[in-house]
């Protein structure tokens, strides 16, 4: 939300643009004791989140990557190159956009954790 209120009026830009970034329209806001925005993600990666252009969602690298880490929780890095046949370098390049976009996340150690997606089914 923060960085939607610096291109304009928030919520008018996260109903302009949750369809392309979450796959879904039907966003929840709701005021408690804090003000809540509930945007639901669907738990099948596939063409909502396929880039038609250039850095724009994203690409089929990546989205194979989310599948396996969908498919196969707590994954490591290695599983994921052998799965895909595409080299370590690419694998970590895709986990960080991955992570920096907040999609999936490391748990546990470096020698015994792997990854997760980082979406809460509502």
């Amino acid at each position: 939300m923060g960085r939607s209120e610096e291109l304009g009026t928030g919520i008018r830009n996260v109903y302009k643009y949750s369809k392309a970034y979450s796959g879904s329209d039907q966003i929840v806001f709701s005021e408690e004791d804090i003000f809540i925005s509930k945007v639901p993600l669907s738990r099948i990666f596939g063409t909502d989140l396929k880039s038609d252009g250039l850095n724009d969602g994203l690409n089929d690298g990546q989205q194979k990557v989310i599948q396996l880490i969908q498919e196969n929780e707590g994954i490591k890095v290695k599983d994921i190159c052998l799965q895909l046949n595409m080299p370590i370098d690419t694998i970590d390049r895709h986990i960080k956009i991955l992570k920096k976009m907040n999609l999936i996340e490391r748990q546990s150690s470096r020698k015994t954790g792997g990854y997760y997606l980082v979406i809460n089914a509502n």
